[in-house]
């Protein structure tokens, strides 16, 4: 079977496609913009040979037809999941002595002809309950864990640890949630204690590893209205080890006594500075 090096319709800026018209025109076009004694580009020469070489194999009937099979046999019919823009703010630059500032905007977008498709989660919320969260902030808490269940598919991962001054595994992570009993799991918590961030994220931590693979998407988030004292370092510490285990994290602060260094700082740690998120009223919670 014949081997083919390069994709000769994208060379070309066609649909796989085209007509001989479109395949004429496409060529003039390319052929004017790299012809070697008219392109000041560095490989004009390259770039000219591989629009020539497209040209008159899309031109041959038997060996387009050979070529179109080869691309079914290696997938490359199939519509590309993502298209790449990119626009310069100039398309020339004069030749001065002095820099000059070339901007490009490139957008990553979607095709529309690909049906999307998420990995399933593997997800731990890790929340706090000390006597701080008592009352309205523990049941927004708990209404925006019962909406997280409700938005869930089969193939999702839910676990869920609250904290003190020790943490506790409300919800061991499982294929197939059973959302009645994951509801009354997260109705069940009550809040009393001191606050130890890192009870909470070392129980959570491990209930993420137990599901953690390249076919789930790990996810850590953390809720806590209080400050933790002693254990930063160690804190800091768990997501140094997430960034690098690729475990992403939402580390969220209520109201006005959480410490916000901290948070930022492990944010920061694991290559996400905006995973730490300030929630400054109990009704945004949910939201």
């Amino acid at each position: 079977m014949n081997e083919f090096k390069h994709d000769y319709y994208a060379i070309l800026g066609i649909e796989p496609g085209a007509g001989e018209r479109e395949i004429k025109h496409a060529y003039r076009h390319l052929a004017r913009q790299y012809h070697p004694d008219v392109s000041a580009e560095a490989d004009a020469a390259e770039r000219f040979h591989e629009v020539q070489e497209a040209y008159d194999l899309l031109l041959d009937p038997m060996r387009r037809e050979a070529y179109d099979h080869w691309r079914r046999v290696h997938s490359m019919d199939r519509p590309l999941p993502v298209i790449l823009r990119a626009i310069p703010s100039q398309s020339r630059l004069p030749c001065m002595a002095e820099p000059q500032v070339l901007y490009v905007l490139v957008e990553v977008v979607s095709s529309p002809h690909v049906e999307s498709q998420r990995l399933p989660m593997n997800l731990c919320l890790v929340l706090d309950r000390s006597t701080s969260m008592k009352g309205a902030r523990l049941q927004q808490v708990k209404e925006a864990a019962r909406y997280i269940v409700d938005q869930l598919e089969p193939e999702d991962i839910l676990s869920l640890v609250t904290f003190n001054d020790r943490a506790e595994l409300v919800l061991p992570g499982r294929h197939a949630l059973d959302k009645s009993a994951a509801r009354s799991a997260i109705n069940s918590i009550q809040s009393c204690g001191g606050t130890e961030i890192l009870q909470g994220l070392k129980l959570g931590w491990q209930q993420v590893m137990r599901w953690h693979d390249s076919s789930h998407v790990s996810h850590l988030l953390l809720l806590t209205d209080g400050q933790t004292y002693g254990d930063e370092e160690e804190c800091l510490e768990m997501a140094r080890v997430a960034a690098e285990r690729q475990v992403s994290l939402t580390l969220m602060g209520v109201g006005a006594d959480w410490n916000d260094t901290l948070l930022d700082e492990m944010a920061q740690v694991s290559g996400a500075p905006d995973a730490s998120i300030y929630i400054d009223s109990t009704n945004k919670i949910v939201k």
